[in-house]
Protein backbone atom coordinates (compact mmCIF):
# COMPACT_ATOMS: atom_id res chain seq x y z
CA UNK A 1 0.00 0.00 0.00
CA UNK A 2 1.19 3.14 -1.41
CA UNK A 3 0.93 6.50 0.79
CA UNK A 4 0.30 9.54 -0.65
CA UNK A 5 2.37 12.19 0.29
CA UNK A 6 0.10 15.88 1.28
CA UNK A 7 0.87 18.82 2.08
CA UNK A 8 0.01 18.46 5.57
CA UNK A 9 2.68 15.49 5.44
CA UNK A 10 5.40 17.91 3.64
CA UNK A 11 4.36 20.38 6.45
CA UNK A 12 4.77 18.24 9.39
CA UNK A 13 7.96 17.24 8.38
CA UNK A 14 9.55 20.34 8.20
CA UNK A 15 7.79 21.46 11.23
CA UNK A 16 9.76 18.15 13.10
CA UNK A 17 13.13 18.89 11.06
CA UNK A 18 13.19 22.31 12.17
CA UNK A 19 11.86 21.48 16.13
CA UNK A 20 15.03 18.64 15.31
CA UNK A 21 17.68 21.43 14.35
CA UNK A 22 16.78 23.46 17.26
CA UNK A 23 17.40 21.02 19.80
CA UNK A 24 20.58 20.34 18.23
CA UNK A 25 21.72 23.87 18.05
CA UNK A 26 20.27 24.89 21.70
CA UNK A 27 22.01 21.78 23.04
CA UNK A 28 25.10 22.64 21.20
CA UNK A 29 25.07 26.03 22.64
CA UNK A 30 24.12 25.01 25.92
CA UNK A 31 27.53 22.46 25.75
CA UNK A 32 29.14 25.52 24.24
CA UNK A 33 28.24 27.54 27.31
CA UNK A 34 28.42 24.77 29.75
CA UNK A 35 32.34 24.38 28.27
CA UNK A 36 32.99 28.49 28.77
CA UNK A 37 31.76 28.46 31.98
CA UNK A 38 34.42 25.41 33.24
CA UNK A 39 36.99 27.72 31.04
CA UNK A 40 36.28 30.39 33.21
CA UNK A 41 36.91 28.64 36.41
CA UNK A 42 39.93 27.00 35.33
CA UNK A 43 41.40 30.49 34.24
CA UNK A 44 40.24 31.80 38.53
CA UNK A 45 42.19 28.56 39.61
CA UNK A 46 46.11 28.29 40.38
CA UNK A 47 46.51 32.13 39.12
CA UNK A 48 48.73 34.65 40.55
CA UNK A 49 46.82 38.09 41.06
CA UNK A 50 48.58 41.76 42.09
CA UNK A 51 46.42 43.17 45.38
CA UNK A 52 45.62 47.04 44.02
CA UNK A 53 44.45 47.37 47.64
CA UNK A 54 44.56 46.29 51.13
CA UNK A 55 42.45 43.03 51.19
CA UNK A 56 42.07 39.80 54.31
CA UNK A 57 42.11 36.66 53.71
CA UNK A 58 39.62 34.75 56.41
CA UNK A 59 39.79 31.60 57.77
CA UNK A 60 36.81 30.22 56.52
CA UNK A 61 34.69 31.43 53.09
CA UNK A 62 32.49 33.58 56.00
CA UNK A 63 32.73 37.33 56.53
CA UNK A 64 32.89 37.18 60.00
CA UNK A 65 35.38 34.67 60.34
CA UNK A 66 39.26 34.93 61.93
CA UNK A 67 41.70 36.69 59.32
CA UNK A 68 44.67 34.93 58.84
CA UNK A 69 46.18 37.34 56.74
CA UNK A 70 46.22 40.82 55.12
CA UNK A 71 47.45 41.71 51.54
CA UNK A 72 48.90 45.21 50.75
CA UNK A 73 49.06 46.85 47.52
CA UNK A 74 51.68 45.40 45.60
CA UNK A 75 51.59 42.02 46.84
CA UNK A 76 50.98 39.05 44.65
CA UNK A 77 48.18 36.21 45.90
CA UNK A 78 48.25 33.05 44.67
CA UNK A 79 44.63 32.24 44.12
CA UNK A 80 43.94 27.76 43.91
CA UNK A 81 40.46 28.06 43.46
CA UNK A 82 37.07 29.40 44.15
CA UNK A 83 34.41 28.07 46.57
CA UNK A 84 30.22 27.89 44.73
CA UNK A 85 28.98 31.03 47.20
CA UNK A 86 31.93 33.26 45.67
CA UNK A 87 35.20 32.91 47.41
CA UNK A 88 38.55 32.92 45.99
CA UNK A 89 40.69 30.31 47.76
CA UNK A 90 44.15 31.49 48.18
CA UNK A 91 47.13 30.03 49.31
CA UNK A 92 49.91 31.95 51.52
CA UNK A 93 52.79 30.62 53.80
CA UNK A 94 51.07 26.90 53.95
CA UNK A 95 48.19 28.40 54.96
CA UNK A 96 45.01 28.18 53.02
CA UNK A 97 42.27 31.32 53.02
CA UNK A 98 39.27 32.91 51.64
CA UNK A 99 38.77 36.29 49.91
CA UNK A 100 35.40 37.79 49.13
CA UNK A 101 35.13 37.63 45.32
CA UNK A 102 33.19 40.94 45.53
CA UNK A 103 35.82 42.47 46.97
CA UNK A 104 38.30 41.46 45.40
CA UNK A 105 37.52 42.65 42.23
CA UNK A 106 38.30 45.98 43.41
CA UNK A 107 41.58 44.82 45.02
CA UNK A 108 42.96 42.38 43.01
CA UNK A 109 44.24 42.27 39.53
CA UNK A 110 44.79 38.80 37.07
CA UNK A 111 48.61 39.37 36.25
CA UNK A 112 49.55 38.68 32.96
CA UNK A 113 52.57 36.88 31.62
CA UNK A 114 54.87 38.50 28.68
CA UNK A 115 55.56 35.52 27.17
CA UNK A 116 57.71 36.80 24.33
CA UNK A 117 59.83 38.59 27.66
CA UNK A 118 60.03 34.91 29.57
CA UNK A 119 61.36 33.86 26.19
CA UNK A 120 63.63 36.10 25.64
CA UNK A 121 65.14 35.98 29.58
CA UNK A 122 64.91 31.95 29.45
CA UNK A 123 67.30 31.83 25.69
CA UNK A 124 69.38 34.67 27.68
CA UNK A 125 69.56 31.95 30.51
CA UNK A 126 69.98 29.18 28.17
CA UNK A 127 73.26 31.22 26.69
CA UNK A 128 74.75 31.96 29.95
CA UNK A 129 74.36 27.87 31.13
CA UNK A 130 76.04 26.82 27.74
CA UNK A 131 79.09 29.53 28.18
CA UNK A 132 79.08 27.96 31.85
CA UNK A 133 79.21 24.44 30.80
CA UNK A 134 82.07 25.34 27.64
CA UNK A 135 84.14 27.39 29.67
CA UNK A 136 84.01 24.41 32.78
CA UNK A 137 84.62 21.73 30.02
CA UNK A 138 87.99 24.00 28.65
CA UNK A 139 88.83 24.38 32.36
CA UNK A 140 88.30 20.31 33.04
CA UNK A 141 90.77 19.79 29.59
CA UNK A 142 93.17 22.00 30.98
CA UNK A 143 93.65 20.48 33.85
CA UNK A 144 94.27 17.36 32.03
CA UNK A 145 96.52 18.36 30.15
CA UNK A 146 98.53 20.07 33.11
CA UNK A 147 98.65 16.48 35.14
CA UNK A 148 99.37 15.08 31.54
CA UNK A 149 102.49 17.85 31.32
CA UNK A 150 103.67 17.58 34.97
CA UNK A 151 103.60 13.82 34.66
CA UNK A 152 105.83 14.42 31.66
CA UNK A 153 108.19 16.68 33.44
CA UNK A 154 107.94 14.54 36.49
CA UNK A 155 109.60 11.38 34.11
CA UNK A 156 111.60 13.45 32.40
CA UNK A 157 113.49 15.24 36.13
CA UNK A 158 113.63 11.77 37.53
CA UNK A 159 115.12 10.26 33.68
CA UNK A 160 118.20 13.10 34.02
CA UNK A 161 118.37 12.36 37.98
CA UNK A 162 118.99 9.05 37.15
CA UNK A 163 121.23 10.09 33.67
CA UNK A 164 123.53 11.87 36.70
CA UNK A 165 123.32 8.75 38.86
CA UNK A 166 124.82 6.62 35.89
CA UNK A 167 127.01 9.47 34.73
CA UNK A 168 128.45 9.27 38.21
CA UNK A 169 129.00 5.78 38.79
CA UNK A 170 130.89 5.25 35.56
CA UNK A 171 132.84 7.86 36.28
CA UNK A 172 133.39 6.27 39.77
CA UNK A 173 134.50 2.71 38.34
CA UNK A 174 136.86 4.50 35.61
CA UNK A 175 138.49 5.79 38.23
CA UNK A 176 138.60 3.03 40.43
Amino acid sequence: MQRKITASRILTGMILAGIMMAAAFWGASLYAAAEEAERQAEVAAEQFMSVRQPVDAKTEPDENAETIFSYQAGDMVYVTGQTEDGWYIVYYQNQTGYINMEAAQEALEPMTVDVDMLNAEMAAEEETSRLIIEETERYRAEARRSKIWAAVIIVLVVGIFAMGIVSTVQAEKRKG
